[in-house]
């Protein structure tokens, strides 16, 4: 199993990657296209952390790849090993708390970035 410190590495290269592929398919977005793209992306990024050892995040993949933009997001974001991965049915127990501790990294990641942004902004002087 892996530290939680390098699923949070992973999780937010693989959430910024997202990021950066998504607003560079679009010159200008509102804030429901943004607030989608955090969204989507922070998905991905999460399910794709896990995705050797989990069907809710196979699940999230696949739900993703039915819109065209964003299954070019997911090819992206994912490996082209795990792409290929057969799923693996799971214990339901296991597989919640699975999730409810990949949502806390995502929590905790996007919180970490979230604080590191605003004491850049205080330090540029921005309010």
């Amino acid at each position: 199993m892996r530290s939680a410190s390098s699923l949070r590495q992973e999780f937010l290269k693989k959430w910024l990657k997202g990021l950066q592929i998504y607003s560079g398919s679009k010159k200008e977005m509102s804030i429901l296209e943004r607030k989608k793209a955090i969204k989507l992306s922070a998905d991905i990024a999460m399910a794709s952390t896990r995705i050797s050892t989990s069907s809710w995040s196979r699940a999230l993949m696949a739900r993703a790849s039915n819109d065209a933009t964003n299954k070019v997001l997911v090819q992206h974001v994912l490996s082209p090993e795990a792409q290929k991965l057969v799923p693996i049915k799971k214990d339901p127990k296991k597989e919640t708390l699975d999730y409810i501790l990949s949502l806390r990294l995502q929590v905790d990641v996007m919180r970490h970035f979230a604080n590191a942004t605003e004491e850049t902004d205080h330090g540029k002087g921005y309010k």
